[in-house]
């Protein structure tokens, strides 16, 4: 199993697809696309990195099928995706924190890694400071000026902060 992460800019959003090989890219980028559009987005660029399933056969007509504007970086330089390797990083971190704190198989980290994408999405985004997938005007936009500091209670552990 391949994991493809897609990140959107825009939202701050983040969805896992754990895919059987890497030639199934062009589906879960379908996938992603209607999912975006039933929030009312419209994707319009996509950064990828150079990796050939990414570059050219069915991906890139989907891409072209999908109207969307390829970006990719320099051959061999992998750190201008920056922001996107770190977040991708934490998911992994936090992928591997909650097998291990919950003793999971690891045959089960495909739904651990998007239960920890669908968390990271109930957050606030440090970037936009609002909820991910929030609709301008709508309740979940306003929610971040209703969010206070979580009580703190020796049963319950805080998931994704950095001090």
């Amino acid at each position: 199993t391949v994991p493809l992460a897609l990140l959107d800019d825009a939202t701050d959003a983040c969805r896992v697809f754990p895919l059987p090989s890497k030639d199934k890219a062009a589906k879960a980028l379908r996938e992603y696309h209607s999912y975006m559009r039933s929030y009312g987005y419209e994707m319009q660029r996509l950064k990828t990195d150079n990796e050939p399933v990414l570059t050219g056969g069915e991906f890139e007509s989907t891409i072209n099928e999908l109207g969307i504007r390829p970006e990719r970086p320099p051959p061999y330089a992998p750190q201008l995706g920056g922001r996107h390797e770190s977040i991708i990083d934490d998911l992994w971190d936090h992928t591997l924190r909650s097998m291990i704190a919950g003793n999971v198989p690891t045959k089960y980290w495909p739904c651990v890694v998007q239960t920890v994408a669908l968390v990271r999405n109930t957050l606030v985004s440090k970037v936009h400071g609002n909820l991910p997938l929030a609709l301008p005007g709508s309740a979940r936009s306003e929610t971040r000026s209703r969010i206070a500091e979580p009580e703190r209670d020796a049963n319950h552990r805080v998931m994704g902060v950095h001090a």
